[in-house]
């Protein structure tokens, strides 16, 4: 997040993608760069559990206290 909010919070970028929806990153990349594109994706790890049961209490724990400022801002959770 201290790439793209300010120390107030406010976002500072006009569009932020989301990796778990991809697709829709690329095609709002190809409308504003006004060309397709076809990124595609490798090394897919294929289906895995679920992170909020593959956290124990302790890694959420490690991970709000690092990224808790991009959960909240960002909308994510456990």
């Amino acid at each position: 997040s201290a790439f793209v909010l300010g120390r107030d919070g406010e976002v500072l970028v006009s569009h932020l993608g989301r990796i778990e929806s991809f697709s829709e990153l690329e095609t709002y990349l190809a409308h504003t760069l006004g060309r397709p594109l076809n990124i595609g994706h490798i090394n897919r790890t294929g289906d895995s559990l679920p992170y909020r049961r593959a956290f124990t209490a302790e890694m959420r724990d490690i991970v709000a206290g690092v990224y808790g400022r991009d959960v909240e801002a960002f909308g994510y959770g456990f």
